[in-house]
């Protein structure tokens, strides 16, 4: 594929030959049609079966990756998010035998091993420490500068679940499901004079129950993520991940 930089070409995409070209924010870009491909080396198969990995948990998680990563200079913020994130990529490929569920929760596997995953992008940056009590959850932050009044705090909960079903000749099928929760805070006076808030249920209700798990189904794994987005700039943060919650009553650790 290369960039195929005239103006002869007026529309958004048209065929020569073999070469097909396309305008894709504001370039014309020129890709050889595939006929065929006929590549199934182990490493090759390991490479595709990652980077689905990669772009399926990037389509679930859009809603926050739209909002906490800046767009690369010819992409969108789902690139950055997969070419800032290489190192998953790896992770993927090597454990790919022990890894289970769906692509967000291989995703979510690859934060709770330890590697570390940017869950966001920018000039700034915010560190989180998340604080679970049953179904609740409190998140304090310290941000790269101090607060100003209009920045606006997001709070992002990416959940996985499985639930039983039959397939009508008496096996148990296991289904498996994903969910994106994004909560909004927006800084006030009364948050000023540093760069640390804490953030619970006193100034976003629905935190009270931010990690439960819907009726019937079994909670997988979480992870949960931060951005400040202040004067319309994002910030670069990690993804932390949660403990899984999936009855009430009992108050969960600390997680770094």
């Amino acid at each position: 594929m290369g960039i195929y930089k005239t103006s002869s070409i007026g529309v958004r995409r048209k065929s020569v030959g073999e070469i097909t070209y396309k305008s894709v924010r504001g370039r014309v870009i020129a890709s050889a049609k595939i006929t065929e491909n006929a590549s199934k080396t182990s490493a090759q198969t390991e490479q595709r079966s990652a980077f689905g990995i990669m772009g399926q948990s990037a389509k679930v998680m859009a809603s926050w990756i739209d909002l906490a990563f800046s767009k690369t200079k010819y992409g969108s913020q789902r690139n950055q998010f997969v070419k800032q994130n290489s190192l998953v990529m790896s992770w993927l490929k090597e454990n790919k035998r022990t890894l289970k569920g769906n692509s967000l929760e291989k995703f979510s596997m690859a934060v709770a091993s330890g590697i570390s995953v940017l869950s966001g992008y920018g000039p700034n940056f915010a560190e989180p420490t998340f604080t679970q009590a049953g179904s609740g959850l409190t998140v304090s932050i310290v941000f790269s500068k101090d607060f100003i009044v209009g920045d606006i705090v997001k709070i992002g909960v990416m959940q996985t679940y499985s639930k039983p079903g039959a397939n009508g000749n008496g096996l148990v099928l296991i289904s498996h499901f994903s969910s994106v929760k994004i909560y909004e805070y927006v800084i006030t006076d009364d948050d000023l004079g540093n760069n640390i808030i804490s953030i619970g249920v006193d100034k976003i209700a629905g935190l009270g129950t931010a990690v439960q798990a819907p009726a019937g189904f079994t909670q997988e794994s979480i992870i949960a993520a931060v951005s400040v987005l202040s004067n319309k700039e994002t910030c670069q943060s990690y993804f932390s991940s949660l403990n899984v919650y999936n009855s009430g009553g009992d108050d969960r650790p600390e997680i770094e």
